[in-house]
């Protein structure tokens, strides 16, 4: 009587499943090793800052309640640094297009430099939905205005939608950004964590 054989290289599945268990459990390890040793790499990651030269527009993205990023952008203009500011977004105060224009033209930044796009309301479609103003104006080099924390997303999604733009990262200055010790503020640990659970469904979507 024979007995059955398996194939050689054959894995099965209760040994697929504990390799798969002990290389997630790896990972785990080695993340928090590496936290240890660097405790402000996961808040300095999503913060990539590039030297800041003149370029045709900036993109300010939405979400911003108190009009931090509104307000850089429009330092931005006074300083000569771009022609036009981009403000894309739908929603309330500070989320939406329409409200940061409203800041914008009351600290003297004329109606012909603005451009607004008031559909958007994720990231993604802050990008996806201001590519035809860019067109239409001529933006080949566009500062990105965000959050610190929201700046690595924000510059992977236009990487992916602006094929061929320059980008420029310019993360605005705030108060509450520490990242030498993140962990310690509620609200900075629940922004940063909830950051990388956006960047991976973002790379999941394929929206990166």
């Amino acid at each position: 009587m024979r007995t059955a054989r398996h194939k050689p290289g054959r894995l099965e599945p209760a040994a697929i499943v504990a390799w798969a268990g002990g290389f997630i459990v790896a990972l785990l390890v080695a993340g928090i090793v590496f936290i240890m040793a660097y405790p402000d790499a996961p808040a300095t990651f999503l913060r990539p800052e590039d030297p800041l030269v003149a370029a045709d527009g900036a993109l300010v993205f939405s979400g911003d309640p108190y009009y931090a990023r509104t307000e850089e952008a429009v330092r931005l203009y006074r300083t000569g640094y771009v022609r036009f500011l981009v403000f894309s977004g739908a929603g309330g105060p500070g989320d939406s297009a329409a409200s940061m224009a409203t800041i914008a033209l009351s600290e003297g930044v004329p109606p012909g430099a603005l451009l607004l796009d008031s559909r958007a309301r994720s990231t993604y479609e802050n990008v996806l939905f201001a590519r035809w103003l860019l067109a239409r104006h001529d933006i080949h080099t566009l500062i990105l205005v965000t959050t610190p924390y929201h700046q690595r997303r924000a510059y992977l999604v236009a990487r992916h939608l602006l094929s061929g733009m320059v980008l420029i990262n310019h993360p605005i200055q705030t108060w509450y950004w520490r990242p030498r010790s993140w962990w310690q503020s509620p609200a900075l640990r629940a922004a940063i964590l909830g950051e990388y659970l956006k960047i991976a469904g973002y790379l999941l979507l394929g929206r990166i």
